[in-house]
């Protein structure tokens, strides 16, 4: 049989076999124990009932484990105590259906639930012990309720090697840990805090898709909570496209030290919506060579000092950023609401407004770069340096007589007086009239014509699509238009 689910180097699971007896102990040691195809439980309804595995003792449960299962059984607790010893039970796991039930993994003891898809529960009040937290496969871990807690002296591992491993803290359920690591070499594993008053709380760092792995997901909601000094979206290159979703009032993510989104790995994501809140000392998105995305929602991305976006990176969306933000990627409010950065702002690279949104920065901004406002709006309370490009949807930087506006509709290079739409040449050849223009891939135009000026230009040809990409020149041959009339003008618009 495949064992799956928890495997712990000093802590994780814990079942035993009491019923409703009170101060009961039972003691494994140095021996193998086989339950047969009953469930094992430490303390169904009874309390103070022990159950200790040590000396390479071995407890074998087809079915259920339970510390605690019944509606009165408390302050039961088990003990997997060291290297060897180990407790396996055949489907689920739960600890605590009321108060001070607990499990305690210590010195290389393990427990395993076997199978997929079964769940270790830590509920109404039961607590978990261990050292080095470890979940594999696809069997969840639950932590839930009031005073459930589980609590890893070492790292937690969700995610070992394995993938589609879960872990889920919620009504006001806690989880300690030193390092946090969701995906060390595996992908799809995923926690989930969950509800107010819900915590995972790490004395060391958190990585969101160590190596080896891609889609791995912390997500943080409706006033879960998480702590922890460094934090780590894509850490090695090859964690991919993994993400944190901080979403909903009182939903918070604290990083005493700096955060960063893409330490390497590309598509590494951070969205913060619905007022959820990210705070980090540094935070750094990108690292120069691959894709970084933080998405601002109606968030709070709080920075106590520097928010850099290298290149490749982009910040989007709505929201408030409060720091000072350096700019080497793309920084753009395109929502209803707009951006607003607290601090200071440096550009290199690129800020745009679009949708009608607009940028706003309370402190000082500098700008080397561009700052693209065709589609939207700026607003600079403080000093404004401009050592860069600004466009305006009615400038015209390059001057050659086209609006940035009209430009970008066109698709061509607002900076570039050589690239815009404009016709090149309109040549007879016999009783036809070949009109040739500039063009763009993937974009459509319409031959328009007018014999009287002043009086209107109406659509002449059929829509004209130009396949592929960049800059390039097209034509339309207006067949007998130099013989059917006396004068004829030509323009050419964008098709639909």
């Amino acid at each position: 049989m495949k064992r799956t689910a928890i495997v712990v180097v000093f802590g994780l699971l814990a079942a035993g076999t009491v019923c409703a007896e009170d101060n009961t102990t039972n003691i494994i040691s140095g021996t193998t124990s086989n339950n047969g195809g009953a469930n094992f439980t430490v303390g169904n309804n009874g309390t103070n009932n022990s159950l200790i595995i040590s000396g390479g003792g071995i407890l074998t449960n087809v079915n259920y484990g339970a510390i605690g299962d019944g509606p009165s059984g408390s302050n039961n607790w088990a003990m997997v105590a060291d290297s060897g010893s180990a407790w396996y039970n055949g489907s689920g796991f739960s600890v605590g259906s009321c108060d001070g039930n607990r499990l305690t993994i210590g010195n290389g003891g393990a427990v395993y639930n076997g199978g997929s898809g079964n769940t270790l529960t830590v509920s109404n009040g039961g607590n978990m012990y261990s050292v080095l937290g470890i979940v594999r496969y696809n069997s969840p871990i639950l932590v839930t309720g009031f005073y459930s807690v589980w609590n890893n002296r070492s790292n937690l591992y969700v995610g070992y090697s394995s993938s589609c491993a879960t872990l889920t803290i919620a009504n006001s359920g806690t989880v300690f840990s030193a390092l946090g690591i969701i995906g060390r070499s595996g992908s799809s594993n995923a926690v989930t805090v969950t509800d107010p008053g819900s915590a995972w709380n790490n004395s060391g760092s958190v990585y969101v898709g160590f190596s080896g792995g891609s889609g791995n997901t912390l997500t943080i909601t409706n006033g879960g909570v998480v702590s922890n000094v460094t934090g780590y979206i894509g850490y090695f290159t090859s964690a991919n496209s993994n993400s944190v979703v901080v979403t909903g009032f009182g939903s918070i993510w604290t990083n005493s030290g700096d955060l960063f989104v893409g330490n390497s790995g590309t598509d590494n994501t951070l969205t913060i919506t619905d007022s959820g809140a990210v705070f980090a000392s540094n935070l750094v998105a990108g690292d120069n060579t691959h894709t970084a995305t933080l998405n601002l929602l109606s968030g709070s991305l709080c920075v106590a000092n520097l928010l850099t976006l290298q290149n490749n990176a982009t910040l989007s969306g709505n929201g408030s950023v409060s720091g000072t933000v350096l700019v080497n990627g793309t920084a753009q409010a395109d929502t209803a609401g707009g951006l607003t950065v607290t601090g200071s702002i440096t550009n290199n690279a690129v800020l745009r407004a679009i949708n009608g949104a607009v940028l706003e920065s309370w402190g000082p901004v500098v700008n080397n770069g561009v700052i693209d406002v065709i589609y939207g709006n700026t607003n600079f309370h403080s000093t404004f340096i401009n050592n860069g490009i600004v466009l305006t949807a009615d400038g015209d930087p390059d001057g050659d007589g086209m609006s940035n506006l009209q430009e970008s509709l066109a698709g061509t290079i607002v900076t570039n007086s050589s690239s815009c739409l404009r016709i090149t040449s309109v040549a007879r050849e016999g009783d036809d009239v070949r009109i040739t223009w500039t063009a763009v891939g993937g974009k459509s135009y319409v031959v328009q014509t007018n014999s009287v000026p002043g009086s209107g230009f109406a659509d002449f040809s059929p829509v004209i699509y130009v396949p592929g990409d960049g800059e390039s020149v097209t034509n339309y041959v207006h067949t007998g238009g130099a013989t059917n009339s006396s004068s004829l003008f030509y323009r050419i618009r964008l098709g639909p």
